[in-house]
């Protein structure tokens, strides 16, 4: 007997999410505290980037666009510009990537 389209539909958007997430979870696992401003006495403030968000310092904006709203998520509750102080967390003073 073949599966309702529903189903099939419901699986494949469910496959889609788990692999949205899962992606996301394995670049910010890979990611850094990088400069996200620059004064007169070098690096104002870092912020958190997952693995390709930025390369050379130049934004990703395709993959940037596509984990936005993850990366704001991110930003806000886990990877927070407070941490980006604490030791144990990644940080560079060159642009990442």
């Amino acid at each position: 007997m073949r599966a309702k389209p529903t189903s099939t539909i419901r699986r494949s958007l469910l496959a889609a999410v788990a692999f949205y997430l899962i992606s996301y979870l394995l670049l910010s696992s890979l990611g850094t505290y990088g400069p996200a401003a620059y004064g007169t006495n070098g690096v104002k403030f870092y912020r958190w980037y997952p693995r390709g968000i930025s390369t050379g310092g130049v934004p990703q904006l395709v993959i940037g666009m596509v984990y936005a709203p993850l990366w704001a998520l991110d930003r806000a509750y886990w990877h927070t510009q407070k941490k980006s102080h604490r030791h144990g967390y990644p940080r560079t003073d060159e642009l990442p990537w």
